[in-house]
């Protein structure tokens, strides 16, 4: 697994569970879920759904999953359901 510095946080693409167990990527691509956080993050934990600024994303591969990699003063919201 990944561990993010610092004041960085790992997410992947927020994805949606349907009745026949099929895992399906969210429609709407500025969802992320938080995966792991830096000892420095201050407001974001980890299973939070964030949007995210992709202007300023590391794409990462672990175990064939793409994560990516974001300074948390790019997260501009925190999902709240």
């Amino acid at each position: 697994m990944i561990k993010p510095l610092d004041k960085n946080v790992l997410v992947r693409v927020q994805e949606t569970k349907t009745i026949q167990g099929i895992y399906i990527p969210q429609s709407n691509k500025n969802r992320y879920e938080v995966v792991s956080v830096g000892k420095n993050v201050d407001e974001v934990k980890v299973g939070n759904t964030v949007i995210v600024n992709k202007s300023n994303m590391c794409e990462v591969s672990d175990d064939n999953q793409t994560y990516f990699l974001v300074n948390e003063k790019d997260i501009i919201g925190i999902v709240e359901e």
